[in-house]
C-alpha cells in the first residue's frame, strides 16, 4: 500500500532518480487509480444478533449431524468393503484348492485308464494266445457215412488247419456237449 501511495522507503536523503537501462524502456507507465465516493454502490445489511446466532448454531448442528452420518456411512462402507475383500480371498482360495483337487483327480484317472489299457492289452494278448491254443487242440475225428464220406475224402480243404489226435485203441467218446463257458473245459478234452 505504501508503494501505491508513493511513500515507499522515504529517507532523509533525496532518492536518486533511477536511470532507465538502455535495454528496458517503459512505453506506458501504469498509473494507479483509486475509487472515489459514489463510484461503488454500497449495500447496508442490518442483522439482529439473537436470530443470527441461533440460525448459525442450528446450521452448525445440522452440518455436524450430516458430517456424523456421512462418517458413519463411510465407516460402514469400509467395513463392508473389507468383508467383501475377505470373502473374495476365501473364494479364490477355495477355487484354487478345487482346481488342484480336480487336476489331481484327472491325473489319477489318467493313470487308472492307462493301467486299464495295459491290463486290456495283456488280457487281449492272453485271449489271442488261448484262442491259438484252442485252435491247436485235438479235435475228434468225425466219421462220415455214405455220400458224406466221399465228400470228406475229396474235400480235405474243409478241414484245413485242424490237427487231429489219433484215436487210441479202446478209447471211444460219444458226442457230448462241450461246455466251453465253464472254467477248465479244455482240461477235460486233452
Amino acid at each position: 500500500m505504501r508503494r501505491a501511495l508513493g511513500l515507499q522507503g522515504e529517507t532523509s536523503s533525496p532518492a536518486k532518480p533511477a536511470t532507465p537501462s538502455p535495454q528496458l524502456t517503459v512505453v506506458h507507465p501504469q498509473r494507479r487509480r483509486f475509487v472515489r465516493d459514489g463510484e461503488v454502490p454500497v449495500t447496508m445489511v442490518h442483522r439482529e444478533h439473537g436470530q443470527d446466532e441461533s440460525s448459525i448454531s442450528s446450521q452448525l448442528d445440522v452440518t455436524r449431524r450430516t458430517l456424523k452420518d456421512q462418517t458413519a456411512a463411510r465407516e460402514q462402507a469400509e467395513r463392508t468393503l473389507a468383508e467383501a475383500q475377505a470373502l473374495i480371498r476365501d473364494l479364490q482360495t477355495k477355487l484354487a484348492h478345487e482346481r488342484i483337487a480336480r487336476d489331481e483327480a484327472i491325473a489319477r484317472l489318467e493313470k487308472e485308464r492307462e493301467a486299464l489299457r495295459e491290463a486290456l492289452a495283456k488280457t487281449e494278448g492272453e485271449l489271442a494266445t488261448e484262442r491259438e491254443r484252442a485252435r491247436e487242440t485235438v479235435i475228434e475225428p468225425v466219421e462220415f457215412v455214405g455220400a458224406d464220406a466221399e465228400m470228406a475224402e475229396t474235400a480235405p480243404a474243409l478241414r484245413k488247419g485242424r490237427r487231429r489226435r489219433p484215436v487210441q485203441s479202446g478209447e471211444h467218446r460219444e458226442s457230448e456237449i462241450v461246455e466251453w463257458w465253464l472254467p477248465g473245459w479244455q482240461d477235460r478234452y486233452r
